[in-house]
C-alpha cells in the first residue's frame, strides 16, 4: 500500500475528481482532500492511497506535472510521519521528580493537636464604649464664600455708558 502527497491544487478541486483522475492508474483505497476547518474550504493539498505500489509509482510519474483546473500538481510519495516531539514518561513520581515521602515515614494519625477556636478580628473597635469627655474637639470646618457671579463682558460694555460699536445695526446693510 503506498500514500501519495499531491500538492498545488486549486482551492475548487473536489475528492471525487482526485479519485476519478488516480483510478485511471490503479485501484485507490482512499483519497483525503485537505479541509481548513474554520472555513471549510480546500487548504491546496491531499492523500491518496492506492494498493498496488507499481500502480502508485506510474501515478507519481505520470501526473506529476499534470494540469488540473488551470494549475500545474506536484505528486511525489508521501514520507511516513515522524513524531520529532519529546517522550512523556507516565511513571510514578513524573520520571525526574522526587517520590513524596512523608517524615519518618510515619502513616497519617488521628492525634490532632486540640487548637482553640479562632478569634474573631473586628478592625472597627465598638463605638458606644468611647469617651467623648478625653477627645479633643475638631476644629470647625471654614465655610467657603460663594464666588460672585461673574458678568458678561458685553454686559459691562453697556454698563458702562460707551456707545455700542459691536452691535450697531447701521451695518447690518453692509453684508
Amino acid at each position: 500500500m503506498t500514500n501519495i502527497f499531491v500538492a498545488r491544487l486549486d482551492y475548487g478541486v473536489t475528492q471525487d475528481e482526485l479519485r476519478s483522475i488516480f483510478e485511471e492508474y490503479g485501484q485507490v483505497n482512499k483519497a483525503s482532500l485537505a479541509i481548513d476547518k474554520e472555513t471549510g474550504k480546500s487548504k491546496g493539498f491531499a492523500f491518496i492511497e492506492m494498493e498496488n505500489d507499481d500502480e502508485a509509482q506510474s501515478a507519481i510519474k505520470s501526473l506529476d506535472g499534470y494540469t488540473m483546473h488551470g494549475r500545474e500538481i506536484a505528486v511525489k510519495q508521501a514520507e511516513d510521519r515522524q513524531d520529532n516531539r519529546p517522550k512523556r514518561e507516565f511513571t510514578p513520581g513524573g520520571g525526574d521528580r522526587k517520590p513524596f515521602s512523608r517524615p519518618n515515614d510515619k502513616p497519617f494519625s488521628n492525634d490532632y493537636k486540640k487548637v482553640d477556636p479562632p478569634v474573631s478580628f473586628n478592625p472597627y473597635p465598638p463605638t458606644e464604649n468611647l469617651k467623648t469627655e478625653g477627645r479633643k474637639k475638631e476644629a470647625p470646618v471654614a465655610k467657603k464664600k460663594e464666588p460672585k457671579p461673574k458678568t458678561h463682558k458685553m454686559e459691562a460694555y453697556k454698563k458702562s455708558g460707551k456707545q455700542n460699536r459691536f452691535t450697531d445695526f447701521d451695518d447690518d446693510d453692509d453684508y
